[in-house]
């Protein structure tokens, strides 16, 4: 008897956990969403081009677009982020305050909405709680969390800054840097527009796009990195390897001016690192490039410049790349075990969707390489789900498929024989 009640008390010890986490994952949902929601909403109507709204944190999980906003889907739900481009100068500091402090105020209006349910647990506290009480207060206490979050004012180290901090350096900023930050942020436009054209296909609307990106920054390394893409997606991959190189030079270069105008060694430090960065992630981009012409001595020398970055230390999105690109250049040189290994192990870091549902198009590569169709079937819906409509996952898809028809007509031979 006594096991047996203990055993019944631990389940519902178990049950009350389980259902307070619930709760609390339920309000981090709700309050994103809501937050997220009123930055755009506000923004939008005091005249802010909306360009992405991002629910959750961490890896994507799927990727829509509705309205020309794109929304993205990621897994952990306790963070988000939306990115607009500001127009005009009249009263933009006041607009743009509006539009950040609205995510906070939306955090209290939920809280104040979850006030009757934590008042419910407390009164009902003494002569104990149902399940569903457990459930409503978890939810209740943690919008009250968020609430008290967004409204704090200053920056932790290692932390993003809170809507909050942002409001108040926005104050500070001065009448002059408002036209630079105008063009800033023309610039995020429109490399956001023209990154969407090649989603879509639109080559000639991605080439405009990119013709005005060059006239009002020519001297960004971006642009030619961007016209390596553009030609890699319209069949010249010898004119993107061209572009990209091209590309580096100005970013190096641009680097080495900044580093020239610093006035602290602290400011000298942060640019040397960031050159040494930069130049790992072009050397994994650059051999990317190079494994696209399909010819085998090229991808001989990729494969040689990715095992060379292998005895570097990379993190984040750039081990991410590096991964990514040796293991698909390991699947087309025929050696499919190493580079699904790669390819897992990169699959597993956080990067942007549009990588991301790339990667997901190579595993599918290689599981067709080994003729495994199931898997090939579920990295091909994985792929789809981040980049519906990329030209990127097209082409991995491409050579799914001749790799899938290949091991049919092989097992068709065996089966004549």
């Amino acid at each position: 008897m006594m096991a047996a009640g203990t055993f019944e008390q631990a389940l519902g010890i178990g049950a009350i956990g389980l259902l307070c986490l619930l709760g609390a994952v339920a309000a981090c949902l709700v309050v994103v969403v809501f937050h997220e929601l009123a930055h755009a909403l506000v923004g939008f109507l005091l005249g802010f081009r909306i360009l992405e709204i991002q629910v959750g944190g961490g890896m994507p999980w799927h990727v829509v677009s509705c309205f020309g906003v794109r929304i993205s889907l990621h897994r952990r739900p306790w963070a988000g982020l939306v990115r607009w481009q500001p127009r005009g100068k009249y009263l933009l500091r006041m607009r743009f305050l509006a539009a950040v402090l609205a995510g906070p105020l939306a955090n209290i209006a939920v809280a104040v909405a979850a006030t009757p349910l934590v008042v419910a647990v407390l009164l009902d506290a003494p002569k104990g709680l149902y399940y569903t009480q457990w459930y409503g207060g978890a939810f209740g206490f943690m919008a009250f969390a968020w609430a008290f979050a967004g409204l704090v004012p200053v920056v932790i180290r290692g932390a993003p800054k809170t809507d909050m901090a942002i409001a108040l350096s926005t104050l500070n900023t001065a009448k002059a840097a408002i036209p630079g930050w105008l063009e800033a942020s023309r610039a995020q436009a429109l490399a956001h527009d023209f990154y969407e054209a090649l989603q879509c296909a639109d080559y000639s609307g991605a080439e405009a796009l990119l013709a005005e990106g060059e006239r009002r920054l020519p001297a960004r390394g971006d642009w030619c990195k961007g016209r390596a893409l553009l030609c890699l997606l319209t069949g010249d991959p010898d004119g993107a390897l061209a572009a990209y190189g091209q590309g580096e030079t100005m970013t190096l270069a641009e680097l080495h001016r900044l580093e020239r105008e610093c006035v602290s060694s602290g400011q000298r430090l942060r640019i040397r690192l960031l050159r040494a960065q930069v130049k790992e992630l072009d050397a994994v981009n650059n051999a990317f490039f190079l494994a696209q012409t399909g010819r085998q001595e090229d991808l001989v020398k990729a494969e040689r410049r990715c095992a060379d970055q292998n005895k570097k230390s990379f993190g984040g999105e750039a081990c991410a790349a590096r991964l990514r690109t040796h293991g698909m250049i390991l699947l087309r040189l025929g050696r499919v075990d190493e580079g699904l290994v790669k390819l897992q192990q990169s699959f597993r870091l956080p990067e942007p969707f549009w990588l991301r549902a790339m990667c997901a198009g190579y595993l599918a590569y290689g599981h067709a390489l080994r003729g495994d169709r199931r898997a090939t079937k579920r990295f091909l819906r994985k792929a789809r789900r981040l980049g519906p409509r990329s030209p990127l996952v097209d082409i991995a898809e491409r050579w799914t498929e001749a790799a899938l028809a290949a091991t049919d007509n092989l097992a068709g031979s065996a089966t004549d024989r």
